[in-house]
């Protein structure tokens, strides 16, 4: 059946859903920005000291939403790829990266955010909460500014909010009653008035649980799957950079560069490169740039190897010779002549380099070098879970899934990707 449908069908259908299914999100977050809109026309100096990283982030998020089924319907017919038949790995593939640009509407929660430790921790999948939160009034009195402030922060909140309460019922008289298992709190209405509050009842879904800091699984698994396809990307883009211009270098020129390069490069191959990753991350720390660097660096020498080997095969050929005698430079010998015929065997190693990368990153953020003390990751996820097996499975299964998952269908999508541009095999 998924045979029959088309990439295009799937990525329409794919976003609608993501609308419906989070329409509230969506709002909330169109009502955030629409509130600093209105924040930078009336006070830009104000709206700047106020700017924050994650305001860009939400509204790339609803920009890709809202635009992508549009563009994806006006240029069906001019992709070509678009039309192709969908495959269950290009599947899993497209709604990856989705996830990932999509990351601020999709999740529940900001994936630090803690709710009530005492009664949300170690919730099993599919657990219903009613969350009863005391947020202030809006009226026309309230400036722009704390509105703009007090909805961000609901939306965005990183730690516990102390105003904010899992309940299981809730009886509203002369006092308000939370009712939390055999506990009840009581809150008087003339407090509520006093700090010019209001009751706000919602009910949060936790569709694959909450963990030991009742922080959502799921919000921390989509944001754990931005995290790594950034780094993956990233690291990759590296690797490119320094494989294919060594290579170029040394299967081009030979002599004592191309000694030189491909002695240095086996001596690295030799060497256990995830003890070197560690002592690197481990003298220099584990933020974003080390480790994006260090994985980057470290993923070079197959590309090397890949690239100096076809480079040598063709540097006689004919047409390299005729190039040469025609005075054209090593760079757009390279450019135009060899890497239309080196685009199959250097895809096919960055797209296997790229599922190396996120296994990697797992494994250090699982041994507590990588950045899962500062995001949220799948290598930390499963490091913490491991301690709740017995009682709290989900915490380990949800993240180990969905790194199995995603490292099989890059590595078939590598090997589909080969077939399909190296015409030796088509």
């Amino acid at each position: 059946m998924i045979s029959k449908i088309k990439i295009w069908h799937f990525l329409v259908a794919l976003f609608a859903a993501i609308l419906l299914l989070r329409f509230n999100n969506v709002i909330e977050l169109i009502s955030i920005l629409f509130l600093y809109v209105r924040l930078i026309i009336g006070s830009p100096s104000t709206a700047f000291k106020l700017f924050d990283i994650t305001i860009l982030d939400y509204f790339l998020a609803v920009l890709v939403l809202l635009s992508i089924p549009v563009f994806t319907l006006i240029l069906r017919n001019r992709i070509r790829v678009l039309k192709s038949k969908l495959e269950f790995v290009f599947g899993i593939i497209i709604v990856l990266v989705v996830t990932a640009l999509l990351a601020p509407i999709i999740s529940t929660s900001n994936p630090k955010f803690q709710y009530d430790i005492a009664n949300a921790k170690l919730l099993p999948p599919l657990s219903t909460k009613k969350i009863i939160t005391l947020s202030p009034k809006f009226s026309e009195d309230n400036s722009l500014t704390e509105r703009f402030i007090e909805a961000f922060r609901s939306y965005h909140s990183e730690t516990k909010n102390e105003e904010a309460f899992i309940v299981d019922d809730i009886q509203i008289d002369d006092t308000v009653t939370l009712i939390q298992g055999n506990k009840t709190k009581e809150i008087k209405k003339e407090y509520l008035s006093e700090n010019n509050l209001e009751i706000k009842t919602t009910s949060r879904f936790f569709i694959l649980g909450t963990d030991e800091f009742s922080r959502d699984i799921f919000s921390r698994i989509i944001y754990g799957a931005r995290l790594s396809l950034f780094i993956g990307i990233a690291s990759v883009i590296i690797s490119l950079i320094v494989g294919l211009t060594l290579g170029f270098l040394s299967g081009f020129t030979g002599g004592v560069t191309d000694t030189i390069f491909n002695r240095t490069t086996e001596m690295f191959l030799a060497f256990p490169m995830i003890f070197l990753i560690i002592l690197i991350v481990a003298l220099f720390g584990n933020s974003l740039i080390v480790v994006v660097l260090v994985l980057g660096l470290s993923g070079w020498m197959s590309l090397f190897k890949i690239v100096r080997s076809e480079v040598i095969s063709l540097r006689e050929k004919d047409f390299i010779v005729t190039s040469k005698m025609l005075g054209y430079s090593k760079s757009k010998i390279l450019i135009k002549e060899m890497f239309p015929l080196l685009m199959a065997p250097i895809v096919t190693n960055l797209v296997l380099q790229f599922s190396n990368v996120i296994i990697a990153e797992s494994a250090l953020s699982y041994l507590g070098l990588g950045l899962g003390n500062n995001y949220a990751s799948w290598g930390s996820m499963i490091e913490a879970g491991q301690y709740y097996l017995t009682s709290a499975w989900w915490m380990s299964f949800s993240p180990c899934g969905f790194l199995i998952l995603t490292v099989i269908s890059i590595n078939i999508l590598g090997n589909k990707m080969e077939s399909l541009l190296d015409p030796r095999l088509r």
